[in-house]
């Protein structure tokens, strides 16, 4: 899968750690920087049962995740 997306943050981004996703531990990017978000083929579904895609960080040697934004619909 890993397909790369290029993107420049407008907001502030969470970066998860592992795939609980977890709000206790979470990183944060600021707005303004550019990212490469890799596809992971994975979605997470929450507890409303909203699908949304898991996308992979790679920093240094370590891995962090970010879930797709919700669609405003």
């Amino acid at each position: 899968m890993n397909r790369s997306i290029s993107k420049t943050l407008e907001k502030p981004m969470k970066l998860y750690s592992n795939l609980k996703f977890d709000e206790t531990k979470v990183a944060s990017l600021k707005a303004g920087n550019t990212v490469v978000l890799e596809e992971t083929g994975k979605v997470h579904v929450d507890g409303s049962g909203i699908e949304r895609k898991i996308f992979r960080i790679r920093k240094n040697t370590r891995n962090y995740y970010v879930l797709e934004e919700p669609s405003e619909s």
